[in-house]
């Protein structure tokens, strides 16, 4: 079908006007071709950031996990000290009152013995 920019041409006006529609379609796919390998190379370097991302994040779930476990362990150790230690100081604070009683009946025994 003929055009505006057609109607008038020869057979070679038409051959330059198509070598010259060929010559722009060349280019724009040169130009698509320079975008896509550019974008490839953009999608490239962010599959690597974003494997490199999971390894770090991998990394840090040991991590954590192993810091999970130390803590859930302290704390079970600290729970287990809190327990025998409170024992500890009740047992510490018996004796301690048995000391005492026993300081004041032998003071009191001695005062006694002072006024027979």
């Amino acid at each position: 079908k003929e055009t505006e920019a057609t109607a008038e041409l020869d057979n070679r006006g038409m051959l330059q006007l198509q070598q010259q529609v060929m010559q722009q379609q060349d280019q724009e796919l040169e130009q698509m071709e320079k975008t896509v390998i550019s974008t490839k190379h953009i999608a490239l370097t962010i599959g690597e950031e974003v494997d490199l991302h999971t390894r770090l994040l991998e990394e840090m779930e040991e991590d954590v996990d192993v810091t999970h476990s130390r803590l859930r362990a302290a704390t079970k150790r600290v729970r287990h000290v809190l327990k025998h230690s409170s024992n500890w100081k009740g047992g510490l604070c018996i004796f301690s009152l048995i000391v005492v009683l026993t300081l004041v009946l032998l003071v009191a025994f001695k005062i006694i013995r002072l006024f027979h």
